[in-house]
């Protein structure tokens, strides 16, 4: 095969081409993978589209396509990309096989999914009833309970009590996104099993046996987990404590 000139192209030129087709597609063109010509964008400063960009567009939506900021210092070696020219070897080797087309379908389905957030924590589904116990909220007694829905899988959740409803209403979004992919949202079946051989025994079913459940996706238990980032910061002394410290009291503040 004849050998062929690399193609140099601006900053201009690549932004335009990103936001034309999807990134797998145009990296294919250029003989590498999508995470590598990321990589070059970020490093010019081209904005990419975010995931759902091109599903939201096949749906007849358009969304907002963050323009090209210009540099204030031009770099010679950012004004422009030299691509070279693809050959056989270079695309089998960046590029993955290609996704099943049922696996296609579903990420969209997950991608265009519009979930509602629920306002009354009190009626929403048996799982997220069950965790608010388990959070000790204090309006856990007012909770509508239906018959069996006091007993089974919960979500594993790690917040602090200002985030914990919160928390409850993402759990619930979860669980209404699963269940409109017909993901199941149970105990694993190796808990279930070990649920009920301890049945008998209240005190080891409370020790031993995780209520917390996943989804079944696939034949596979995909688990969920519901963290809150944290951050420590250095208590600032009010004025009741500055003069108490003044007067030589211990003063506790902690972070």
């Amino acid at each position: 095969m004849a050998d062929v000139d690399p193609l140099t192209l601006s900053r201009e030129d690549l932004y335009e081409l990103v936001w034309s087709k999807p990134m797998v597609e145009l990296a294919k063109d250029f003989g590498m993978s999508d995470v590598g010509l990321a990589k070059r964008c970020r490093k010019l400063g081209i904005p990419v589209p975010g995931r759902g960009y091109w599903a939201r567009v096949a749906a007849g939506q358009a969304p907002r396509q963050p323009t090209l900021k210009k540099r204030e210092k031009e770099i010679a070696d950012y004004s422009a990309q030299t691509f070279d020219a693809p050959n056989e070897e270079s695309v089998e080797a960046n590029n993955p096989a290609p996704v099943p087309a049922e696996y296609s379908a579903l990420r969209d389905r997950i991608l265009m999914l519009n979930v509602p957030v629920i306002d009354n924590l009190r009626s929403a589904s048996a799982a997220v009833k069950r965790t608010a116990v388990l959070l000790k909220r204090p309006w856990q007694r007012e909770i509508t309970w239906n018959r069996g829905e006091r007993t089974g899988a919960t979500l594993l959740t790690d917040v602090s009590e200002g985030a914990a409803d919160r928390a409850l209403r993402l759990c619930e979004q979860l669980l209404g996104a699963g269940e409109s992919l017909s993901w199941k949202f149970d105990l694993p079946q190796s808990d279930k099993a070990a649920s009920r051989s301890d049945r008998s025994s209240e005190q080891t079913r409370s020790t031993t046996v995780p209520t917390f459940g996943a989804f079944r996706v696939e034949g596979e238990s995909l688990a969920v987990r519901v963290d809150e980032r944290r951050r420590r910061v250095d208590h600032v002394l009010t004025e009741d404590e500055k003069q108490r410290k003044r007067r030589g009291e211990y003063v506790y503040a902690p972070r």
